[in-house]
């Protein structure tokens, strides 16, 4: 039989994260794309800036959106307009907030790009027309802040991930456990005592078996409720929320991202 320091070791093992493993292929980082194009080597800047969105599991997605952003000022510098738009659209689509720095671009550039927000921002009655852009659909992904709730309590990172019938299962497990090696704990130690205060060899042998019950109830009742908090932990951690859905379509592609305080995916469909 498992023991309960067994039990708990190997929770905390889930808990402990892996080393990631090295990256087979450097990836330029923000500040470089930004000094290339400030520097006006705007060809070591657009194949750095390329480089860096094939790989888009590498990075957040305020850094995804920088680099489309680069990418739309270097084209339109070059009277690639259409290109220029279809990389600020990529970028908007990622982060519909951005705004250039007016010390960075010129008024002619501010104006098209705020041009091409205001066309995003007003809704269409048509369908748009086909455009080469790449648009992000950032998906959320809640398992790494339910795992964290779940942590705390079993069955709060189901509830989050809206989970409400498997969460409130969890919940009812863990609080039946919970109160269950309550009960068993007194039990024991009032079985204990009465068991230490026999005055006859006779006596303690009759109290012992008692003793000896609440004593394997309560171990077992402790590993019933280590069971389930790591069930509820691992399941938050691994389950795929049901809100998070994806369906076939041409040119998708889904991938993995995580930031400072937050782990998400990225869903990349060309229209």
């Amino acid at each position: 039989m498992v023991s309960l320091r067994t039990a708990l070791f190997l929770a905390l093992l889930i808990i402990v994260p892996l080393p990631r493993p090295a990256n087979a292929q450097t990836a330029p980082s923000v500040e470089a794309v930004w000094d290339a194009y400030q520097q006006l080597d705007y060809e070591a800047a657009t194949d750095a800036a390329t480089a860096a969105l094939r790989m888009p599991e590498q990075y957040s997605v305020a850094e995804l959106a920088e680099f489309h952003t680069i990418l739309g000022l270097i084209t339109y510098s070059r009277n690639d307009e259409a290109e220029a738009r279809s990389e600020f659209i990529s970028a908007l689509s990622l982060d519909p907030d951005l705004q250039l720095d007016s010390l960075l671009v010129s008024p002619k550039i501010l104006r098209f790009f705020e041009d091409v927000r205001a066309e995003l921002d007003q809704p269409r009655e048509d369908p748009p027309a086909p455009s080469s852009s790449v648009r992000y659909v950032v998906v959320e992904d809640p398992r790494a802040e339910a795992a964290l709730r779940s942590m705390l309590l079993p069955g709060w990172g189901q509830l989050h991930k809206g989970e409400r019938r498997k969460g409130l299962v969890l919940l009812g497990a863990w609080s039946a456990s919970a109160a269950g090696a309550a009960v068993t704990f007194f039990g024991r130690r009032s079985a204990r005592q009465a068991y230490e205060d026999a005055d006859t060899v006779g006596e303690a042998q009759d109290r012992y078996d008692p003793y000896n019950r609440w004593h394997q109830t309560h171990q077992a009742v402790l590993l019933g409720m280590a069971g389930v908090w790591l069930i509820s932990y691992a399941d938050a951690l691994l389950a795929r929320s049901p809100d998070v859905t994806s369906r076939p379509l041409s040119h998708v592609h889904l991938t993995p991202t995580a930031s400072p305080g937050a782990v998400g995916v990225h869903l990349h469909v060309r229209f």
